[in-house]
């Protein structure tokens, strides 16, 4: 199915035009842009997004898929590179995190720790650097002013 070029950086719905009847010069297409962003939007409706992106990069549109998170964990070009590291926490809802997006040839995979978890330092920031007394800390977590 014909669908939009690439050409000199800019994307001209020519073919899209010509295939809902109207004319394919610049302005025709932006006088009718309602009608063509239907007719776009009615052909992307009929694939999923790889195989929209699929079409694209196969007539020369620069193309990617929008991915949800578990796509993007799940797909092989960032877990071939070990993108995410792996987490140890038991209550995060994903338990990697991505890694730094470049390498050295001769650094490691750095020092990566889990998040801390809501309220996790609060004895340590409250009781030891603001030295409040711990009856105040816990007054503040009953007020739910702290956590």
């Amino acid at each position: 199915m014909p669908f939009p070029v690439r050409r000199n950086g800019g994307l001209f719905i020519r073919q899209s035009a010509i295939l809902t009847g109207l004319k394919s010069d610049e302005l025709s297409r932006w006088k009718n842009q309602d009608e063509l962003d239907r007719y776009v939007e009615g052909w992307t409706r009929e694939h999923s997004h790889y195989k929209v992106m699929e079409k694209l990069e196969k007539v020369g549109v620069m193309a990617g898929a929008s991915l949800n998170m578990d796509e993007v964990l799940r797909g092989p070009r960032l877990r071939e590179r070990e993108f995410f590291v792996k987490t140890s926490n038991p209550e995060m809802s994903h338990p990697y995190v991505a890694w730094l997006p470049w390498r050295l040839s001769d650094s490691s995979r750095g020092n990566y720790r889990d998040a801390p978890l809501l309220g996790e330092s609060n004895d340590y920031v409250f009781g030891e650097l603001l030295h409040l007394p711990n009856e105040e800390t816990l007054l503040l977590e009953e007020e739910g002013v702290i956590y």
